[in-house]
């Protein structure tokens, strides 16, 4: 009997896995758009300092669609969208790309004195007001493209974590994450969210938009791990 239970364990858990994989391919399957794994990028390690960052261009050759390069030095990684994974790529990629070079560093917010996340509550409003639709009940961070025409949000469903450093501000959160796209001033959302492959519980991800407003790259402080979300 023992055994036969341990066989019945082992399927149910068998269909639960599969049922949340296709939870997730039903997410993320909306019009073409889909999120990479957690990707590494091992020959940006130990390069910190100033100014740090990193810089995104649309790649012209058909080796890459998006380009990556670390601001302290002359290492570009290319992401193919057909198969999620990013390769190191030479600079003349990079110096050839004829798309507008988006600075992470330098894609600040917008109207900060209408759009904040409440400490307290954990939600993102403007002009005081709650933005409805979000997934996840803990709203970690916004950021608006280069246009200003649209804003992403990344949220968790899980708690708030207290931050490691709490003068560099709040940390993550537990739970599942997910990023989600709003018109802006109309507010209104585009596509379904696109869950994501990273938790921030123990470390933090920011995210950027490249200039022609189809990725959204996520990356830890370090720029070790990211994950890169296409949405068309």
């Amino acid at each position: 009997m023992k055994m036969i239970r341990n066989i019945i364990n082992r399927v149910l858990v068998v269909i639960a896995l599969a049922e949340a994989s296709a939870c997730v391919a039903a997410d993320n399957a909306d019009g073409g758009r889909s999120v990479s794994p957690l990707l590494t990028t091992e020959r940006w390690w130990g390069l910190n300092g100033y100014p740090g960052g990193i810089s995104l261009r649309i790649a012209t050759s058909g080796d890459a669609d998006l380009l990556l390069k670390h601001n302290n030095a002359e290492i570009v990684y290319g992401y193919r969208v057909g198969d999620k994974q990013l390769r190191t790529v030479s600079m003349d990629a990079w110096n050839n790309a004829s798309s507008d070079l988006v600075d992470c560093n330098s894609q600040v917010g917008k109207e900060p004195s209408r759009i904040l996340i409440d400490r307290e509550t954990n939600k993102l409003s403007i002009d005081g007001k709650e933005v409805s639709g979000i997934r996840g009940r803990v709203h970690l961070r916004y950021q608006f493209t280069s246009k200003g025409d649209k804003f992403v949000v990344l949220s968790a469903d899980g708690v708030r974590a207290k931050s490691i450093m709490p003068f560099l501000g709040q940390g993550g959160a537990s739970g599942r994450h997910y990023n989600q796209v709003f018109t802006y001033p109309g507010v209104a959302p585009i596509g379904s969210p696109i869950e994501l492959p990273f938790t921030s519980e123990r470390e933090t991800f920011g995210n950027c938009w490249s200039s022609d407003e189809r990725f959204v790259v996520y990356s830890d402080a370090d720029h070790f791990r990211m994950a890169i979300v296409v949405l068309r």
